[in-house]
């Protein structure tokens, strides 16, 4: 009876708990008592971690509060960005009176590094004033994982902050109408580096660090400074150097174009002079000669290295005829004199505000491409994914061995349209094309009268057993279709005729892919297939 009675009560005591809640009221705070953390996703599960009982997010003062159905136990989930996961156990044995259950969040910070950037406008000398620069538009790109980070419009304020995660590489880009861009690269904890911008030192000079002890995490402040944009402005642009009386580019001063390169993608409304100058030594006219020479080459290896136009960087050499100091051919100078004359400088000559400036995400997405079309280029073979989807490193196939492919004929609308005329008006000659376009002993044929170049690329749109038929799905589409029969008896039906390779792959890339998937390229030397790609 007592049993009974003992069981009656429970049942009681458990039915009036189940419409029973109460409060998990806590904060969180990073550890070592260094403030309170804003914005840490909290979410609660029942004992067995089976059911969500509350989500929610702690305000800007780290507070949370969390409504749960009355239990002896639950499990406290913690997230955010820069910090470590945080999970355990919440029993109720220190519930209070009120209905509430009091916890403490330490939340631990992850190995990387908080970047507080402050915008301001150049200055000459660390005496003058500047203002803050606001309303830039600010972005921040993972290289690493290929992802946006941030991506500011119009940012409101002249500081912004940007979380560095270690082992990753960003890209840091902020625009403002009126300043060139600034670029900034950030390697993190790379190599052995806390922080590295653009490869030069751990960090930055005009970075001002707050780290823990080993550097693990912390935060970096820094101070950076946006150059004016105004027609007429001149920047001397340092190593970019040339042998003694030479135009030839040394390897420093190909690394220092390499730079400008960068400069100019980023501004692309701007279009620039290259000017270079000499010191005052030897004659006037030679003197003016070799800086033209050396402006042009300065510019030729610009656009030969880049996709930047024509029309934005113009070259022109200055001679002895603006002197940075008073080394004239009548004043006995030092070397070191002569050399601050000798110099490369580039001035603004225009600014088109209507060219529209592309993110740094569709930038990103730029440059894959052109890794792609130099992979195409210094690899075998590889298949051209869509660019719109995450491209993945895929074991290179073999490309057949064949030495060469034949010329079987050209068989475009054109051509099909021309040999069908011929056929109908001398019925009692033999064909020149059929059902099948050729046999393979008449190909030798072919070759001979055939015109051949000493390089040749083409796009190959399908491989087949079987040769190309008068009523060809492909014919009507391109005037330029060739077939070639490979050893192994493949036929190959190609378009184009390229005289670079580089050429060819932008057209596969830009255009053919898109109907044709799986197309890829053949080189020909002197007429034999020299590699498939």
């Amino acid at each position: 009876m007592k049993n009974l009675l003992a069981a009656f009560f429970t049942c009681l005591i458990s039915l009036g708990l189940s419409g029973q809640t109460l409060t998990i009221d806590g904060y969180a705070y990073e550890s070592g008592n260094r403030g309170y953390l804003n914005a840490t996703q909290i979410v609660i599960f029942d004992a067995e971690k089976e059911t969500v009982l509350c989500e929610t997010l702690s305000d800007l003062d780290g507070h949370f509060e969390c409504e749960v159905p009355v239990g002896r136990k639950y499990i406290l989930t913690a997230y955010k960005e820069m910090f470590e996961d945080k999970e355990f156990d919440v029993d109720n044995k220190r519930m209070l009176k009120e209905g509430k259950l009091f916890v403490k969040l330490e939340m631990q910070r992850a190995p990387g590094y908080i970047f507080e950037i402050t915008l301001a406008e150049a200055r000459d000398h660390d005496s003058i004033v500047v203002d803050a620069i606001k309303g830039a538009d600010i972005e921040v790109y993972n290289n690493t994982t290929d992802k946006m980070e941030l991506s500011l419009e119009e940012h409101g304020a002249p500081n912004f902050r940007a979380n560095l995660i270690k082992g990753n590489h960003y890209t840091v880009l902020i625009r403002k109408e009126g300043f060139f861009t600034k670029r900034m690269e950030a390697f993190v904890d790379i190599e052995g580096c806390i922080l590295c911008f653009d490869g030069i030192g751990d960090v930055r000079p005009d970075v001002t660090d707050n780290l823990t002890e080993g550097n693990s995490n912390g935060v970096l402040l820094a101070n950076v400074e946006m150059e004016p944009v105004y027609l007429g402005r001149e920047m001397q642009f340092r190593n970019i150097l040339y042998e003694y009386t030479s135009a030839e580019l040394t390897e420093e001063a190909k690394k220092g174009l390499d730079n400008l390169i960068v400069l100019i993608r980023d501004n692309p409304n701007l279009t620039i002079e290259l000017g270079s100058h000499t010191d005052s030594r030897g004659r006037q006219e030679a003197n003016m000669a070799l800086s033209i020479k050396r402006a042009q080459s300065a510019v030729n290896y610009i656009l030969e290295n880049s996709d930047i136009p024509k029309s934005s960087i113009i070259s022109r050499g200055y001679g002895e005829t603006d002197l940075l100091n008073k080394c004239t051919s009548f004043v006995e100078c030092t070397e070191a004199e002569h050399a601050r004359n000798r110099r490369t400088e580039i001035k603004i000559l225009g600014i088109n505000p209507s060219v529209k400036v592309p993110s740094l995400a569709d930038e990103k997405k730029k440059e894959k491409e052109a890794e792609l079309i130099e992979q195409l280029l210094n690899q075998e073979q590889v298949r051209i994914p869509d660019l719109d989807e995450e491209v993945v490193e895929e074991e290179l196939e073999e490309a057949p061995k064949e030495e060469d492919a034949r010329f079987v004929g050209t068989v475009g609308a054109n051509a099909l349209k021309n040999k069908l005329k011929e056929n109908k008006s001398a019925p009692d000659e033999e064909p020149v094309m059929e059902k099948e376009v050729m046999e393979e002993e008449e190909v030798m044929e072919v070759e001979e009268v055939m015109e051949q170049k000493s390089f040749e690329s083409r796009i190959v749109i399908h491989q087949s057993k079987k040769s190309i038929s008068e009523n060809n799905l492909f014919a009507d589409k391109f005037q330029d279709l060739e077939l070639y029969k490979m050893r192994n008896g493949d036929y190959l039906y190609t378009i184009g005729s390229f005289d670079k390779e580089r050429d060819a792959v932008k057209y596969l890339m830009g255009t053919v892919k898109k109907d044709f998937p799986d197309a890829y390229i053949v080189n020909f030397r002197e007429g034999i297939l020299e590699s498939e790609l």
